[in-house]
């Protein structure tokens, strides 16, 4: 089963069927793609095809590439709460800092065990339940470099001035959107190259330093009459 909230039904699965179980936060990371590959190998006994190892090798280079802008990056999620801890499980594996994270309410079985031990081990201060406004709240007050929520999200981050990722329905900003991948080694690779490219393009670039001394400076810097 895939997310927190399945765990009851996973329960009654296992009680009166007794089938093999898996149970993952989501597919979008590293090492839950891995946890489900191995465990369909097991299950069917034969090995991880091909074209899944290429998918990973792949998923490994654009981690490498990625670590040095995402190491660092500050990251603000608002959406409900099975894709935000499924998120987080791919975004800890580069680095990222989770600074915020809203959920519009508490999960069902939020009593649950499975729930608190999650909520207590997140890597955000804390888990708010809100709105798109306390989102853009946090985001202002822990400085967040991302932003990761639907599409209504736009104007929050260009009255902010942070770039956002269309990652939640309502997705009705960008055409096929919706049709974005998300999961699996190939989902996981496209989503970092697609946050590295954001922050990229969130980030002021610096006017190069020239010395008075320099003797092609004036031809460069004169301004034609």
């Amino acid at each position: 089963t895939l997310g927190q909230s399945l765990n009851q039904i996973a329960d009654w699965l296992q009680e009166y069927l007794a089938v093999p179980q898996l149970r993952l936060v989501g597919v979008h990371s590293l090492k839950e793609c891995d946890q489900l590959n191995m465990f369909l190998s097991d299950l069917s006994g034969k090995p991880v095809t091909d074209r899944q190892q290429r998918q990973r090798r792949q998923l490994l280079d654009a981690m490498v590439d990625t670590q040095f802008r995402l190491g660092v990056s500050r990251i603000a999620i608002g959406c409900e709460s099975d894709l935000l801890f499924a998120l987080e499980s791919g975004l800890s594996e580069t680095g990222c800092e989770l600074v915020a994270a809203v959920i519009p309410t508490l999960p069902l079985n939020a009593s649950s065990a499975a729930i608190k031990d999650k909520v207590q081990n997140f890597p955000a201060d804390a888990i708010t339940v809100g709105d798109l406004g306390v989102l853009e709240h946090l985001a202002c007050q822990q400085h967040a470099e991302l932003l990761i929520t639907n599409s209504h999200g736009l104007e929050i981050s260009e009255r902010i001035g942070i770039p956002l990722l269309s990652a939640v329905y309502p997705l009705h900003k960008h055409a096929g959107a919706h049709a974005t991948q998300w999961i699996g080694y190939a989902g996981v690779r496209q989503t970092l190259y697609r946050i590295d490219n954001l922050l990229a393009s969130g980030q002021q670039t610096v006017t190069p330093y020239r010395s008075s001394f320099w003797p092609q400076r004036d031809l460069i810097y004169s301004v034609p009459t």
